[in-house]
């Protein structure tokens, strides 16, 4: 393989070009954005050029990280199928992907450092291998050299912005919307945005259902809950909590909740929800894990009584606790901190941050540091 930049800017490593040793990352998932940002960029195979179309569909579940991806060789060709990200090479085997059934789509085999080569997916399917370019965040990036110069506090107070940002959105999502419309937004919590006609279904069922005066709460989630087996899904089974016929129970209730009697969720907490799982659990319903009650907590439920019953909940919003996500344990990581407890407000606040800037590799126009330089943080 040899690098080009026969179209735009590329951000794939030639063969002999040695990645920095000091480079921060710390997990194969902080480099995702980058490979989303590959659009347009190209590589060499065996003296053929390959542009890349489509990165692919980002896969939360098991199997490839990206899913559906599209290169179009020199000669126009297009190859449809997934890619698969690692720190180094050895990585394909070690995890086990040679004889993954999960694993035959693969067309392209992404790695951070080390030496480049093809990997197999049984012995007739060879996967070619690229590395990308060393344009990630560095050791003398501003906001992992800035542990230097700004106290940790500082960092998050100006986090707390971040998270009253994503406060107002949540909030804003929840405004202005009829039954249908509310119904439909929680529905998403179900799984991710490649089911979207599954999640239609679900909402158009649950609607029907709503608006039979002969139904129950409890009949209503029995029928979704058998409704939902008949639906099938594009994930994978690497985290079966995570997968909708474990949350539809309890997102059923929170829809009635929402439409029947918004003002009973005035006083719901996680120890709440927690009771509401442990009783659909007695009525021999799956249930979800403790994770995505707090997702339904932060996203959905306090957003909604703050805007249908005018409180001001952001503080109880902002303590709640949460289960951080790596990739806001490895910004931390970045920053020298290891000992602060994240909350759900401070998590969303980070994520904003990162999907704003970090994601985008935007460090030297980060708005936490020109925040620190002029202690006045311009919105």
């Amino acid at each position: 393989m040899s690098y080009t930049r026969a179209f735009n800017q590329s951000y794939i490593l030639p063969d002999l070009i040695k990645s920095h040793d000091g480079n921060c990352i710390h997990d194969e998932q902080m480099v995702y954005p980058f490979w989303q940002s590959q659009t347009g960029n190209s590589f060499n195979v065996s003296n053929k050029l390959y542009k890349i179309i489509f990165p692919g569909v980002r896969n939360r579940y098991s199997g490839p990280d990206f899913k559906n991806a599209i290169l179009a060789s020199s000669g126009g060709k297009q190859i449809c199928g997934d890619v698969e990200i690692h720190t180094n090479l050895h990585h394909w085997d070690q995890h086990g992907h040679s004889h993954d059934p999960k694993y035959a789509n693969v067309i392209l085999h992404v790695i951070l450092e080390g030496n480049i080569n093809s990997v197999k997916q049984t012995d007739l399917n060879i996967i070619p291998t690229v590395k990308l370019m060393d344009k990630l965040p560095l050791t003398d990036e501003p906001c992992k050299s800035a542990i230097n110069w700004i106290d940790h506090e500082e960092i998050f107070s100006a986090i707390q912005i971040y998270a009253k940002f994503r406060w107002n959105q949540l909030k804003l999502r929840m405004m202005n919307k009829s039954e249908d419309e509310l119904a439909h937004t929680i529905f998403k919590s179900l799984a991710f945005n490649t089911n979207s006609q599954q999640i239609h279904k679900i909402h158009q069922m649950f609607m029907s259902l709503y608006n039979d005066k002969n139904q129950t709460m409890h009949s209503i989630i029995s029928h979704m809950c058998y409704y939902e087996k008949s639906i099938h899904w594009e994930m994978g089974s690497k985290y079966p909590l995570s997968h909708p016929s474990h949350r539809m129970a309890i997102v059923t209730w929170l829809v009635f909740s929402v439409l029947d009697n918004p003002s009973s969720l005035i006083s719901t907490d996680l120890k709440e929800l927690k009771l509401v799982n442990a009783q659909l659990k007695k009525s021999e319903f799956l249930i979800s894990g403790l994770s995505f009650l707090q997702e339904l907590l932060g996203n959905f439920i306090l957003p909604f009584v703050s805007v249908a019953m005018g409180i001001k909940l952001f503080q109880i919003w902002n303590d709640n606790p949460v289960q951080s996500y790596s990739i806001v344990k490895n910004r931390l990581k970045v920053w020298g901190i290891s000992d602060y407890l994240i909350t759900f407000g401070m998590q969303q606040g980070m994520l904003y941050l990162e999907k704003l800037q970090c994601s985008r590799n935007l460090c030297h126009h980060c708005s936490l540091l020109r925040w620190n330089e002029s202690r006045c943080f311009t919105t």
